[in-house]
């Protein structure tokens, strides 16, 4: 026993004990002792960190990007947004051109039950200015009349002959024609209207006569309107 005692231990031994007191002291010390500062920038990697072991609290925010599919949820949104928007704009002008014809609808019935009947209308109450163009057709005329008159020329004569509106009456046109006479090249040649117009509310004629038939008739006639 005493010999054992007194028995230096051996340079390898010692240092067999020191290999083993740093290996067993020194995981602790590196597990007390090292912080993020002590670790460099970029080093560690996804699999360096524990699943399931960053919390929130962890975590900046303000230095995270932009999730993909958050990116497409904000285009989705705002597309959702700009179409809301742009049917909110249809439907109010709808609202408003809806709103004007029915506007537009009332005024036009206003008008109506307020406008002028005929009984109110005096003799001459309307000139052409109130009329709009082409309002009046046929149907709208009073009755039309046609009134003639003739006179007989003899040859190498010349007469005239006026033909002339009822009172109520006024003169829409006229004219004149040969009447009584075979009508050829020859005595159509021979046949002379000298002239034909309208007169204050009738219509005249001339005409001149050199066929050699003592029996040629100028026929004048007016379309009246009551």
């Amino acid at each position: 026993m005493r010999n054992i005692l007194n028995k230096r231990p051996s340079v390898a031994s010692v240092l067999a004990l020191i290999a083993l007191f740093a290996a067993l002291g020194g995981t602790s010390y590196a597990a007390a002792t090292i912080s993020g500062k002590q670790v460099k920038n970029g080093t560690l990697t996804g699999k360096d960190i524990k699943n399931n072991s960053v919390g929130g609290l962890d975590v900046k925010e303000s230095k995270l990007g932009q999730v993909p599919r958050s990116a497409k949820a904000l285009q989705a949104d705002q597309a959702a947004k700009a179409t809301q928007a742009d049917q909110a704009t249809q439907a109010d002008k709808a609202s408003s051109a809806d709103n004007a014809t029915q506007a537009q609808k009332a005024l036009t019935a206003d008008q109506a039950t307020k406008a002028t009947s005929a009984d109110s209308v005096g003799p001459n109450g309307v000139d052409s200015a109130a009329i709009q163009n082409g309002a009046v057709k046929g149907s709208k005329f009073g009755t039309i009349t046609k009134r003639s008159a003739e006179v007989t020329i003899t040859d190498n004569h010349s007469e005239f002959k006026t033909i002339a509106c009822q009172a109520g009456e006024r003169a829409l046109g006229g004219g004149a024609y040969w009447n009584d006479v075979a009508l050829n090249d020859t005595t159509g040649a021979q046949l002379h209207l000298v002239y034909s117009g309208a007169t204050t509310n009738g219509w005249q004629a001339r005409g001149y006569n050199s066929t050699g038939d003592n029996n040629a008739k100028l026929e004048v006639s007016v379309y009246c309107v009551n």
